[in-house]
């Protein structure tokens, strides 16, 4: 083995180095983080509610079913209840511009659909539901993204803490250099992906697995892997490192220039120094290990103390041979006969003392023991009153909701890297979306959008309430403001898809906005149409004309056409001119005229006196 003060630059080995200086230098990172693991152990063993008291059983993970405890596991029904409460919501993205043309808002709509395919294809949300179990129980977890040139698709999946350590000092600021993970890969399909480096693949010895965590490796040929990846060191630098190694072979040895790792980290509650996180079992942990041991002796107490113990006077002529029930005892006297008494088998304090840390296990965590069970107050009735009284409760937990939500938007970029990469590889890569119309696929090098133009923020997945009178409602509210045409209220209640009904407005203002850009940006003039909302064609065209005025790199050739647009827009919303009366026709003056069309007799006013 190397010494660690000669591989902590694994990087900066040749290729033919790099692997045995990355494995080496690995191995020592592991040592460093031996008491992490253990830690990791225990907090996977108090969740599943396995034997975890010191000195009770293996120290590993996994153990035999006859290691189950009498449980009640307090920390995973606070993991669960939290779950319930965060992972039910599912962020989508939203891709924003900033003053973007046309163009531009609609090549981020474009991106804002492939990444929602992106999500559907790679199952994120069930990867981020487990990340989020992760989490709860060991305080960290790693999202990885990658691209599969293979199947030329995007790969997203939970990364284990312990696969993936950190050198203490390279985070003690919580933003480390460099990042590495484990891997036991079956050595059939090392050999297959990589057959360049069959003989070094070959000559491995069969990896344990991860004996640490319970796993013996029999029944498997699997070699160990490491990966890691060193940033670059600034903008300009170029010395950024991606290596994927075994011993005695780099199988991926190539520079790395994104300025960040594919890996997103979801942190249930950081540390205050380093890079890793409090986790439920970490800060329950006492409290779970008491309520498990006093659990053991309450069952040693309830197995050993209901015995019957039989008083006979010493000498009575008893067949002790008879009295063959386990449960009896007898217990010779002399003298006079004892008193009777009965004894618990355990003291009423005990179950006291139980219930007690159960009860200061939730409020120490925040989640109300009725959320834990299902249950609402009593007297908590209407909706107003519940949602206040979830609203209370969920701000002890808005800071973990929040990182939730940071953790969709990093896998995001990660998607946009790993795509980027595919249709580098292949121009024809693309996902499939399902729009309100039809499904389609969206080939990533159609997307013209640079980095710079836009911005990333979350949405709800639906506006809409999941069920029942609260959906209901939510149409209603939808309705009342203009948002959703009354005629799709029904279909709203059977699929709560606001983006299935789009605004007619909005179309309009498209094709007005479309039409002015053209103009200003490539001075090329489309006709209005009558078939248009020419009073909202009229207004953009203003609004827009207005603004270009006041800038200066706009050539006054450009604002010419755009007046002339505008007048062509107000001559068609003029009113048509009247048609002329059609002509009399001639009339025969001795012709009679009829009673109705006879002019009336003048009145004439009655004579004086």
């Amino acid at each position: 083995m190397r010494d660690e003060s000669k591989t902590a630059k694994w990087w900066r080995e040749d290729d033919g180095k790099v692997a045995d200086a990355l494995v080496s230098h690995f191995t020592a990172i592991e040592r460093q983080q031996e008491t992490r693991n253990r830690a990791y152990k225990r907090n996977l063993r108090l969740f599943q509610g396995r034997m975890g008291l010191p000195g009770r059983a293996s120290d590993a993970y996994i153990v035999s079913p006859k290691g189950q405890w009498l449980s009640l596991n307090v920390v995973a029904s606070i993991l669960r209840s939290l779950r319930a409460k965060i992972v039910k919501n599912r962020p989508a993205p939203w891709v924003l511009t900033d003053g973007g043309t046309l163009a531009q808002q609609t090549a981020a709509e474009q991106m804002q659909q492939f990444l929602e395919g992106a999500i559907y294809e790679t199952g994120t949300y069930a990867v981020m539901a487990r990340a989020f179990d992760i989490a709860g129980i060991c305080g960290e977890c790693d999202v990885k993204v990658y691209p599969d040139f293979d199947a030329k698709r995007v790969r997203v999946e939970a990364c284990y803490p312990w696969e993936t350590p950190v050198d203490d000092q390279d985070g003690y600021y919580g933003a480390p250099r460099a990042r590495y993970q484990r891997g036991h890969i079956d050595r059939e399909v090392l050999l297959q992906s990589f057959p360049d480096h069959e003989e070094a693949i070959r000559k491995l010895d069969s990896s344990k697995g991860d004996p640490d965590f319970g796993f013996d490796g029999q029944g498997a040929d699997q070699v160990k892997t490491v990966e890691a990846w060193r940033l670059p060191n600034g903008e300009a630098s170029k010395d950024g490192r991606h290596v994927w190694a075994v011993p005695g072979a780099g199988l991926i040895v190539e520079p790395w220039e994104l300025p960040r790792f594919p890996l997103a980290r979801f942190i249930l509650e950081p540390e205050p120094v380093g890079f890793h996180g409090v986790g439920i079992c970490d800060e329950l942990a006492g409290i779970q290990l008491e309520i498990n041991e006093t659990l053991t002796k309450i069952q040693e107490g309830h197995q050993t103390g209901g015995n019957v113990l039989l008083m006979v006077e010493a000498g009575a002529k008893v067949n002790k041979a008879k009295l063959t029930n386990g449960l009896h005892s007898i217990v010779e006297y002399t003298g006079a006969a004892p008193t009777p008494a009965i004894i618990p088998a355990v003291a009423p304090e005990v179950y006291n003392w139980v219930w007690s840390l159960v009860s200061r296990a939730y409020e120490i965590y925040g989640i109300s023991q009725l959320s834990a069970q299902a249950q609402k107050p009593v007297g908590l009735d209407s909706g107003r009153a519940l949602r206040t009284y979830h609203d209370i409760e969920s701000e002890r937990f808005s800071y973990v909701a929040r990182s939730y939500e940071a953790l969709l938007l990093d896998i995001c970029e990660l998607i946009i890297d790993a795509a980027t990469q595919l249709a580098d590889d292949s121009a024809d890569f693309a996902v499939r979306y399902r729009s309100a119309e039809e499904l389609k696929r969206i080939r990533w090098n159609e997307i013209n959008l640079d980095r710079d133009a836009y911005v990333m923020q979350v949405q709800p997945k639906s506006y809409l309430a999941d069920a029942g009178p609260g959906r209901v409602q939510s149409v209603q509210e939808q309705i009342s403001v203009g948002n959703v045409d009354p005629r799709a209220a029904r279909s709203l209640l059977r699929s709560p898809d606001l983006k299935a009904y789009p605004d007619p407005w909005e179309a309009s203002f498209r094709l007005a906005r479309k039409q002015v850009d053209d103009i200003l940006r490539e001075g090329i003039v489309a006709q209005c149409e009558s078939y248009q909302d020419l009073q909202t064609a009229l207004q953009v065209g203003l609004d827009a004309y207005n603004r270009a005025r006041s800038y200066t790199d706009v050539p006054i050739e450009r604002l010419d056409l755009l007046r002339s647009w505008i007048n062509a827009v107000e001559k068609r919303l003029e009113p048509p001119p009247p048609s002329p009366l059609a002509a009399m026709p001639p009339q025969d003056a001795t012709a009679p005229v009829p009673p109705e069309l006879a002019p009336a007799p003048a009145l004439v006013p009655p004579a004086a006196g």
